[in-house]
């Protein structure tokens, strides 16, 4: 089942927020860390992190890069799959 509008949009806001992470130098993020920026609780952003195969360490976090390497990957998937909408 493809995501949600809802979750699409997290995973924009997450792709941004990961990427000002990466300039700023950090290696790895915390979903609690994602979720107070995002503005959601770290049990949405590890639900939709989930969803993307991806794990992290409770002792480390996930990896910026290869989170955003996957928040990437999956919404080009997603902007491919869907069909044009008409406006």
């Amino acid at each position: 089942m493809p995501p949600s509008e809802r979750t699409i949009g997290r995973l924009s806001l997450y792709r941004r927020l990961l990427k000002q992470a990466a300039a700023a130098g950090h290696e790895h993020v915390y979903s609690h860390e994602l979720g107070a920026r995002a503005g959601a609780t770290a049990c949405q952003v590890r639900r939709d992190i989930m969803g993307l195969g991806c794990a992290g360490s409770p002792s480390r976090g996930y990896k910026v890069k290869t989170l955003l390497d996957r928040i990437e990957t999956a919404l080009s998937i997603i902007h491919i799959s869907e069909p044009t909408r008409p406006y």
